[in-house]
């Protein structure tokens, strides 16, 4: 199943012909469903019946694909750009690989879905660190930890500035 798009009222043009290309060329066809855009209140059942997560992008500022798929408990393996390198934990919550690496895309897809120990492993480790990094109560954390040591430092460093040395007075 392929899932996303544009919204219901535009098509989405030729990437979406681009893909469809490529699965008729693969010999696909009767085993790919384009499901099209989707409602958030639905996607988390696609995330859950997913094997894997393909994040082959170019650029990503941030990676919300990659964090939706981890919360579910989906391995990722994707580019290693943008914020992928910063929500994805190589080995331990899915893989990174060069862009346009197709031989390193192929080996970490079979990788994830022959290698069962491990992504058992991995399905609870992606889901336990997305609700600690990434829930409202993960970043609030954070966020206090963060406040906390900022206000430490500016406390440290306003006793330092405070605090007066002796005088030295040298005598002729």
């Amino acid at each position: 199943m392929i899932v996303g798009g544009s919204s219901a009222n535009m098509p989405d043009g030729a990437e979406r012909g681009r893909i469809e290309n490529i699965v008729n060329e693969l010999g696909l066809k009767d085993s790919t469903i384009f499901v099209g855009r989707i409602g958030h209140d639905v996607l988390p059942l696609y995330y859950t019946a997913a094997d894997v997560c393909v994040i082959p992008s170019h650029y990503e500022p941030f990676g919300l694909v990659a964090i939706e798929a981890m919360a579910c408990g989906v391995p990722v393996v994707a580019s290693n750009v943008g914020g992928l390198k910063f929500t994805i934990i190589p080995e331990e919550t899915g893989l990174l690989v060069e862009p346009k690496d197709v031989e390193a895309f192929a080996e970490g897809i079979q990788r994830i879905l022959f290698d069962d120990l491990w992504v058992r492993k991995m399905r609870k480790q992606a889901s336990a660190n997305v609700n600690q990094r990434f829930s409202w109560t993960g970043v609030a954390i954070q966020l206090s930890e963060l406040y906390r040591h900022v206000l430490a430092r500016s406390i440290m460093h306003e006793q330092a500035w405070n605090y007066k040395m002796p005088s030295i007075t040298r005598s002729a």
